[in-house]
């Protein structure tokens, strides 16, 4: 025995001496204590937990069997009743309750005490022991379980008949039916029945001692279903096989993210761009195909590198500095780099540097793509070049086109006054000759400034010069009376009513007053032009919709369906070659269009051969 506690409960002091008497010899290893009652006994146990207890069946405060309950043990108890006299059926029912042993008190027995309790105390240890072990194997057994359950994978066992014994959850929730409907039963009842032959098959194999270890897609309530299984005998203890065990695994998502992983690998590895994957260091751990191309260094060149050796020393540490911080921080950085390849040549590439974090969101590499802009580069730098020289060239045009005006304005201004001094100062005595030359002399004139002013609205609007203001204007007094004085002598040379209604409340406009006094002008001169008697009226009134709308409508020749699509071109004209009836240049309708487009506005024609035409501008409401 080894650091024992016995407890002694005994009221009577001779017993009890001579009891202790018989560990003398093993004071050093054990320690006796003594309770003369059940109170005592109590108390003891429950503060110490003896190794052994030795009671008397009879007590001043009642029995020993009191003691059975106070320990907490489970079925067996520490306990060696004694008692003075010898009773069968009290030696029974001590035996019952979980005593190690039922002793009666004589000369005899306290001979052999020693003995007797040391077997008890072996009995105890042994007894202990066990049950220790049964709870450590009750233990693994509820943990294995629990494993078993709680297991992602499935697990399955089948017996000879390929009936299913044994399964975990995880294989009722992949296959969505009752533990009743598979316990018992096939794979008739859990697989689709084009996959029977296949399972069976294998199953075959594996009871022939076989282990099997595959991947194979099951369609498992219409869905296709990915599983990589591991089958083996199972075998009991003469070593014959009696069975089946499998775990098996939805790899279904694994399969998905490994398809897409290549999807990706390709992409990267076929992209026309250069791909460079670097540590967070920037030395670089992979390049495309595109990148060896572009800079002309191989794969094996570039790996354990820096960036920095295509680096053309353009940008300044400063610039790398803003570069770094925006990607350490996590933020993407784009921009334009030029670089030199391995033959010492520069590129320029369009690049973007981002890093790449891991599941905890910490960056552990950076990727970077360059898309080589050299070309573009090149040609946006011969673009620039011939932008200069195209607005050089319209700045020349436009100086040219200005001084030839000037030129020819001015002899032209001089000419029309001077033969106006001229016919005033023989009016008296003027024949029809002289009359009808001085008339041509100024209707020419004319042509020939209104020609110059076309030409000069053309090329500004051709160039893109021209610019409107647009603002609110009075029509009436802004533009619609210089229109009609400017025309009201030649309609009363050709004998025609010319009329202006303007049915506007208020007369107030929202367009550029240029432009819009242009359009008026030039639809008005056309209609007086090609009308040879009735009338010309410019209208201006609002829709339905508020829009203002001006219209010009005459009696003149009117325009042929077949021209109408033509009709707003630049130097086009209905009648052609030097037979046609009417002057002009085939700009003024141009000019009237474009115009319509910059102020928004809309024009339409109505016309009719020999009957007469009505054009229709309208403006949108502001």
């Amino acid at each position: 025995m080894n650091d024992k506690l016995i407890l002694i409960v005994e009221d009577d002091d001779a017993h009890f001496e001579l009891i202790q008497r018989h560990f003398e010899d093993e004071s050093s290893r054990v320690k006796i204590f003594r309770a003369k009652c059940i109170a005592e006994a109590k108390e003891f146990i429950l503060q110490n937990k003896p190794t052994l207890i030795l009671t008397d069946w009879r007590l001043p405060d009642g029995e020993g069997i009191e003691l059975f309950s106070v320990g907490g043990y489970s079925k067996k108890q520490p306990i060696v009743l004694m008692t003075s006299y010898g009773n069968e059926n009290l030696a029974v029912e001590a035996i019952k309750l979980g005593a190690l042993d039922y002793i009666v008190k004589s000369p005899e027995t306290f001979n052999n005490l020693n003995y007797l309790l040391q077997r008890a105390m072996r009995e105890w240890e042994l007894y202990v022991e066990k049950e220790n072990i049964q709870s450590e194997l009750q233990k693994s057994e509820e943990m294995l379980r629990a494993i078993f359950d709680n297991a992602k994978d499935v697990i399955f066992i089948k017996n000879v008949n390929f009936e299913y014994t044994v399964v975990n959850n995880a294989f009722i929730e992949l296959h969505h039916k009752p533990i009743n409907e598979i316990i018992g039963f096939t794979d008739k009842t859990v697989l689709n029945s084009n996959e029977l032959d296949y399972i069976n098959s294998i199953d075959k194999r594996v009871l022939n001692g076989e282990s099997i270890d595959e991947q194979h897609t099951f369609i498992i309530n219409n869905t296709p279903v990915v599983i990589h299984a591991v089958k083996s005998p199972l075998y009991n203890k003469d070593s014959k096989i009696i069975g089946i065990c499998g775990i098996g695994r939805d790899i279904s998502e694994r399969i998905k993210v490994e398809s897409d992983l290549r999807k990706l690998s390709q992409a990267v590895e076929q992209s026309p761009a250069g791909i460079v994957i670097t540590d967070i260091y920037g030395n670089i751990e992979y390049v495309n195909p595109s990148l060896e191309e572009l800079t002309g260094y191989s794969k094996k060149e570039l790996i354990g590198k820096n960036p920095s050796i295509l680096k053309s020393g353009d940008k300044s540490k400063e610039e790398y500095k803003i570069l770094w911080d925006m990607i350490l921080s996590g933020s993407k950085w784009y921009g334009e780099m030029r670089n030199i390849k391995k033959n010492g040549k520069s590129y320029w590439a369009m690049t973007s540097i981002a890093p790449i974090k891991d599941y905890k969101g910490k960056i552990n590499h950076f990727i970077g793509v360059q898309e080589d802009i050299t070309e573009k580069k090149q040609f946006e730098k011969e673009l620039i070049y011939a932008k200069e020289k195209a607005v050089k060239s319209e700045q020349l045009k436009s100086e040219f086109l200005a001084q030839m005006s000037h030129e020819i304005r001015t002899p032209i201004n001089s000419l029309l006054s001077f033969s106006g001094l001229l016919k005033a100062e023989i009016e008296d005595d003027i024949t029809d000759d002289l009359k009808t030359i001085f008339e041509y002399m100024e209707l020419s004139g004319k042509r020939i400034i209104r020609t110059i002013d076309l030409l000069l609205n053309m090329s500004e609007l051709q160039s893109g010069s021209f610019e409107i203001t647009p603002r609110k204007f009075d029509l009436q007094n802004r533009i619609l009376h210089f229109v009609y004085q400017e025309n009201i002598n030649e309609a009363r040379k050709k004998g025609l009513n010319f009329d202006i209604i303007n049915e506007l409340s208020d007369g107030e406009i929202y367009a550029d007053e240029y432009s819009t006094h242009k359009i008026i002008s030039n639809l008005v001169e056309n209609a007086i032009k090609f009308t040879t008697n009735g009338s010309v009226v410019v209208k201006i009134k609002t829709n339905f919709n508020d829009k203002i709308i001006i219209e010009v409508t005459d009696s003149g020749i009117g325009i042929s369906e077949e021209y109408m699509s033509e009709l707003f071109t630049p130097f086009s004209q209905e009648e052609q070659g030097y037979t046609r009836r009417f002057e002009g240049n085939g700009l003024g309708l141009a000019i009237v269009k474009r115009y319509c487009e910059l102020n928004n506005a809309q024009i339409e024609v109505e016309s009719k051969k020999h009957i007469g035409s009505t054009f229709r501008v309208i403006f949108p409401n502001k």
